[in-house]
């Protein structure tokens, strides 16, 4: 399955240095990834955009956010430990007081009935049986289960999409061009706790996120699509 979005985020309390040193942030986040450019900028929140590298950034007084439709030089564990330091750094932050972590994987399809025929063995049977009769050969779009463990609330969703381009259509870009089935499998991590800034490894944690925890629970639930 093809990668087609990434995102970490993080939220903190007593990001008010973000009023005085958001022009800091903007050029060191600018210094790491040249070609960034901004596309909104608000007195308590700043958005940049880089098309050619389907990188998106938002940041401001209480929430971050690193999100790619692209693969990046480095990875993107490496990139989202770099952009967190960047962000504590220049607000002088201590605790994270939430995060989360979104990978979104797709196959292509080539018609509708295809992505259909994907979609169904992950359709309960129970579901399918209660809508016998009243819907004829229904088309199943989405199935999503959601559930915590340990202060952490995970959201597995399989989800057949029309899409032009993944990269623009899953970022802020246009979809250039016509549309395309995918059936799409979207995994989040929501961790709910605050965690000290000295506490939290977010390369280990993201490199975790994308190479063991959503392979192994795309592979559980869905072991056709692997």
């Amino acid at each position: 399955m093809k990668v087609l979005l990434q995102l970490f985020e993080f939220s903190y309390p007593g990001g008010y240095m973000f009023l005085d040193r958001s022009g800091e942030l903007c050029r060191r986040v600018a210094t790491r990834w040249p070609g960034l450019s901004p596309v909104a900028i608000e007195p308590t929140e700043v958005k940049l955009h880089g098309a050619s590298m389907g990188l998106e950034v938002w940041v401001g007084v209480r929430t971050a956010a690193l999100q790619v439709t692209s693969p990046m030089e480095g990875g993107f564990a490496e990139a989202a430990a770099g952009f967190a330091s960047d962000v504590w750094d220049v607000l002088q932050l201590n605790m994270v007081e939430s995060f989360r972590l979104k990978q979104v994987t797709g196959i292509a399809c080539a018609s509708k009935a295809e992505a259909a025929e994907l979609m169904s063995p992950l359709v309960p049977r129970e579901s399918q049986e209660r809508l016998q009769g009243i819907a004829a050969q229904p088309e199943w779009r989405a199935v999503q289960a959601e559930y915590e463990r340990d202060n952490v609330v995970f959201t597995h969703r399989f989800a057949v999409m029309d899409l032009a381009d993944p990269e623009a259509t899953l970022g802020t870009g246009q979809a250039p061009g016509g549309l395309r089935p995918y059936l799409t499998v979207h995994l989040e991590m929501r961790g709910l706790l605050p965690i000290p800034v000295a506490s939290l490894d977010v390369a280990a944690l993201v490199r975790h996120f994308v190479d063991h925890h959503s392979p192994l629970i795309a592979g559980k639930i869905a072991p056709h699509l692997a």
